[in-house]
């Protein structure tokens, strides 16, 4: 059961909205979007830093770190931020490392809007971020534009939290050094064209994957002061994509039986439709950055094909993962999970998007659109069934709700969960699952859970709640669109 699918449904709730207010909302010409055979080329080295970093000075123990080599859409350059917290006589209180990739909306149609997909993210918009979390009027005053999944929302300071960054000390990586990867890319962290091409708004640029590479080399030079033990890459929404799409630089980068690999809502639908699998393929130019087979490029290359994920995450699984289920022996690699809701509300939209060989891409969602939630779970077990299943330590931690995203903006570490159709209930925590996954408990199984939050014996409180969830959540994103076209 799963979250999110390939392009973030608000992105096209918007565009339904804002183009009746806005005519300059341009979509893609289709003569300069790629329809060539595909470039794959060998990943190029991971840059070193030989003078040193620009590192700004610290704010409640973060530090940004500018990179000149980075591409964001409006062509500008951006950075990372990390924390490495220390004790008493400055030694660093973990050699473990959670590396988290901020989401956000696929640049991909005509609704590629500033509002919801940034194209530049600067010191000063890492600041901006940081204070919204910390959610400290003593040090600084939160940017209410700036909330988790974008959105305004009455309770965004309630929900405000660092997720896997959070330095709480219930989170299980309060201790470990952080890595916080903006996304101002609008690639999933993965395109490779440097081309500008009007989408949306403006000209963009799509360097997601020459970025992650300068990401990389910099979290290299910032730890090298520790021999890492355990490296988490992690990310939500599009940035669990990216850091799916990413994980096997990091593996090559820290060795993958110390890496592991959390996508949170950020699911690679292999029977996702093809139409949006040729668009993120062929505008952002992620053929570029595709593993480069013997038979690449050429009229035989796998990479030719509009349905790329299934190959492309099996690859992964193949190369860094652990062996098949069916194998004799297990190879050194590294587990992997995925964390989603089986009737995610913004993978339903974008379903319905896809219908019709997408055309409804361009036009973005009516008022009476009509949300794939069945088809959503049918996706989920398939991959399930026909991918994760297959190999060994590659696990789904799999939510029966409506929600996008478990990880970020939430204090994930307290949510408790039902094994689903246990009696009397079994409870499990996503702290606890993701602990075994890391401890290297086993057995460490999928998880098909439902959210603890309402009386068991009161089916009609259950329904009512589910469905105030799914309006409050439409709700917000209508009524974000209205404050844009404003």
């Amino acid at each position: 059961m799963t979250t999110r699918g390939f392009f973030r449904c608000s992105t096209f709730i918007l565009s339904a909205l804002l183009l009746a207010a806005c005519g300059n909302f341009k979509k893609p010409d289709p003569a300069k979007i790629y329809s060539g055979r595909a470039e794959p080329a060998a990943d190029p080295a991971v840059p070193t830093f030989p003078l040193g970093l620009d590192i700004s000075e610290p704010i409640a123990g973060w530090h940004w770190v500018d990179l000149p080599g980075t591409t964001c859409m409006n062509g500008s350059n951006t950075g990372i931020a990390y924390q490495i917290p220390r004790d008493s006589e400055g030694n660093p209180l973990s050699e473990n490392l959670v590396v988290f990739f901020r989401g956000g909306n696929a640049c991909a149609n005509r609704g590629c809007s500033e509002l919801y997909v940034k194209s530049r993210y600067s010191e000063g918009s890492w600041k901006k971020t940081l204070c919204t979390q910390l959610n400290d009027d003593d040090e600084c005053t939160p940017d209410p534009s700036d909330v988790p999944y974008a959105f305004p929302s009455p309770r965004w300071k309630e929900n405000s939290k660092f997720g896997p960054l959070d330095s709480d000390p219930g989170n299980p990586f309060s201790e470990w050094g952080k890595v916080y990867v903006p996304y101002c890319s609008g690639d999933w962290h993965m395109g490779l064209n440097p081309d500008p091409i009007r989408v949306g708004t403006a000209n963009r640029r799509f360097m997601g994957s020459e970025n992650t590479l300068q990401f990389i080399g910099a979290i290299q030079e910032v730890f090298s002061e520790i021999d890492l033990d355990k490296v988490l890459v992690t990310g939500n929404s599009a940035g669990g994509i990216g850091a799916t799409l990413n994980f096997h630089r990091f593996a090559e980068a820290f060795g993958s039986e110390n890496t592991y690999l959390i996508s949170d809502a950020g699911p690679a639908y292999p029977e996702i439709d093809s139409c949006l699998q040729a668009r993120a393929k062929n505008l952002w130019r992620m053929d570029r950055s595709f593993p480069l087979f013997d038979d690449c490029p050429g009229d035989d290359c796998i990479w030719n094909a509009d349905s790329w994920v299934g190959p492309r995450i099996e690859w992964l699984f193949d190369t860094y993962g652990r062996g098949k289920v069916e194998g004799d022996t297990t190879q050194v690699g590294s587990r992997m999970a995925l964390v989603v809701s089986d009737r995610d509300l913004y993978a339903a939209g974008t379903l319905w998007l896809s219908k019709d060989n997408c055309a409804k891409l361009e036009s973005g969602l009516p008022p009476n659109w009509f949300p794939q939630y069945e088809k959503v779970a049918e996706l989920t077990d398939s991959l399930v069934d026909n991918v994760f299943d297959s190999y060994k330590d590659v696990k789904i931690f799999a939510v029966a709700a409506k929600q996008h995203g478990w990880l970020w903006g939430h204090r994930w570490w307290e949510t408790t969960f039902k094994i689903t159709d246990s009696e009397p209930p079994v409870t499990v925590t996503l702290k606890d699952w993701v602990l075994d996954m890391l401890n290297e408990v086993k057995p460490w199984d999928h998880a098909w859970v439902t959210p603890y939050t309402v009386p068991e014996t009161d089916a009609d409180a259950e329904e009512e709640t589910d469905t105030e969830e799914e309006t409050d959540a439409t709700a917000s994103l209508l009524d974000a669109a209205k404050a844009g076209a404003r």
